[in-house]
């Protein structure tokens, strides 16, 4: 299970569950695969990115836990065309985790502000206003 403290984000696709961290030799990893440093890469994650980007970020984020699983970018490729394949709520799932990861933010409030979601917080609840006490004068 992933630490977020730690910057580390859960994935899940096809019933297995990847870690992804950006240690500082998967985000060089990525940056030299985009040939851009890091404000222009998370100006174009917070656009979208694209393929490019969220395949170059994915691997960046397999180094720390997952370099056996995708020891090179053709293995990302593979999964990025089972993604593809998985249809869109698979897509969105890598981007938020990837993204999340990257940005080092939790995953669920940016799922949720992707999303357009409510916070389903109960602290996030108005409490009921205290009845005002009728006082002596």
């Amino acid at each position: 299970m992933a630490n977020p403290d730690r910057g580390e984000v859960d994935y899940y696709f096809e019933d297995k569950h990847y870690t992804l961290k950006f240690s500082n030799a998967g985000r060089r990893v990525a940056e030299a695969e985009l040939n851009m440093e890091a404000p222009e890469i998370t100006r174009k994650l917070s656009t979208g990115g694209g393929a490019r980007i969220l395949t170059a970020l994915f691997y960046g984020a397999t180094r720390k836990f997952h370099a056996r699983d995708f020891p090179n970018m053709a293995f990302c490729d593979q999964h990025m065309d089972a993604i593809e394949d998985a249809g869109q709520e698979a897509a969105i799932e890598l981007y938020i985790s990837v993204a999340a990861a990257y940005l080092r933010v939790d995953k669920a409030d940016l799922k949720r502000q992707i999303l357009g979601e409510e916070p389903d917080d109960e602290a996030s609840e108005e409490l009921p206003k205290e009845e005002p006490k009728n006082e002596k004068k």
